[in-house]
């Protein structure tokens, strides 16, 4: 690689916890959509089969509907 080339990263998708408050973050470089986080888990989902963590999509989608509607995972509050 050149010495003057310039490297451009795009954040589309990142979350954090703080440790000390089990606070969590969901951060993305502005102008960033929903569509794009979207596709980024999608690549996430195909990575984590690809790699034999699970078999099917489905199998990570019932874990989220899990966290999202079991109230002992209740770190991140949604007003209703």
């Amino acid at each position: 690689m050149e010495p003057d080339a310039i490297i451009k990263v795009k954040t589309v998708l990142k979350v954090t916890t703080d440790a000390e408050t089990s606070i969590y973050q969901v951060h993305a470089d502005e102008g960033s959509s929903v569509n794009e986080m979207a596709f980024a888990v999608s690549v996430v989902i195909k990575t984590l089969i690809r790699d034999g963590h699970i078999k099917t999509r489905h199998d990570f989608m019932k874990l989220v509907n899990k966290y999202c509607t079991d109230t002992q995972y209740d770190e991140v509050k949604i007003d209703e």
